[in-house]
């Protein structure tokens, strides 16, 4: 798994993004404006998902419904879209730049409209990428968690308030044990098991032996090395 910074704050400062799901270019929206708990009301189709999945997009590129094609994030009526994200820890600010088209490939004979997605890190404007998009993804995961991090503790649908009840007895420990920091004994249980099964295989074959009769063995052919070298000796002399 990746190693998380932890006993972080981070905030979004603010996102600026293009043609991204029913959304046309040129939105922006400063998060340093409004404080405490920030609400996003409205009527039905009004673009109240596609706000939050612009978010979760530039950030973890993939949506509330976790859509990994990035095709369906792109404006049906555009051919790319983008977004910038500026997000601050302490004096360090950190930006995601993501930008997503849209490219024809050849499948089985046939032409497939596909995208691609290229992204950009920066901390305090020093290049953060890793030497593939993956690391570069990973990266990422490093300085603000993962989407089940962001949506368990960051932000809330209409009925995800109750999530965390609605989990089961395990994996409400394991949300416990993560958020507490608590992982670490788990993963120590998980190498010391692993270690033990292989004494527990040696310890399993030594128990269908005698050792004494063992011993008595070692000692007998000892003495009859002993003896034959001594012959050896005496017929040389």
């Amino acid at each position: 798994r990746d190693s998380v910074l932890r006993n972080v704050r981070w905030n979004i400062d603010d996102i600026q993004f293009d043609n991204l799901f029913n959304y046309r270019s040129d939105n922006h929206f400063n998060f340093n404006k409004f404080s405490g708990v920030l609400g996003l009301f409205g009527k039905n189709f009004t673009g109240k998902t596609s706000f939050v999945d612009s978010l979760i997009y530039t950030i973890f590129n993939t949506t509330s419904k976790n859509e990994r094609k990035s095709l369906n994030i792109i404006n049906e009526n555009e051919d790319e879209c983008s977004s910038l994200m500026n997000i601050s820890i302490g004096n360090d600010q950190y930006t995601i730049d993501r930008q997503t088209s849209k490219y024809q490939r050849r499948s089985a004979g046939e032409i497939i409209e596909d995208a691609r997605t290229r992204v950009n890190f920066t901390k305090n404007g020093i290049n953060q990428n890793g030497e593939s998009r993956n690391e570069t993804e990973k990266n990422i995961r490093r300085v603000v968690g993962t989407l089940d991090d962001f949506m368990l503790t960051s932000f809330v649908t209409q009925l995800g308030s109750f999530k965390f009840i609605n989990e089961g007895t395990t994996k409400r420990k394991e949300i416990l044990a993560k958020f507490l920091g608590l992982e670490i004994f788990d993963k120590k249980f998980k190498e010391v098991k692993e270690d033990y099964s292989g004494d527990k295989a040696l310890l399993k074959r030594l128990e269908v032996q005698d050792l004494y009769e063992e011993l008595a063995n070692v000692r007998k052919r000892r003495k009859e090395t002993e003896s034959y070298t001594s012959t050896i000796i005496e017929s040389k002399n």
